[in-house]
């Protein structure tokens, strides 16, 4: 397989056994970066309940 570069005009051969482990590779370490990003947002979500502004707001609703 060979792919082309457009920033150097040149083309780059990869051999085909080397392809796709790059690429599960390269899967894996976006995957454990989302993976992280949805924890740090759930931690984030679990604690927005707390916030002295929501508290007030929904307490002002349960009264009317």
């Amino acid at each position: 397989m060979i792919l082309y570069c457009p920033l150097t005009g040149g083309s780059h051969g990869y051999a085909q056994e080397g392809a796709p482990a790059l690429i599960v590779q390269t899967l894996h370490a976006d995957f454990l970066i989302a993976a992280l990003f949805s924890f740090a947002a759930s931690v984030c979500a679990w604690f927005l309940e707390d916030m002295h502004v929501l508290v007030k707001r929904r307490d002002a609703l349960d009264r009317g």
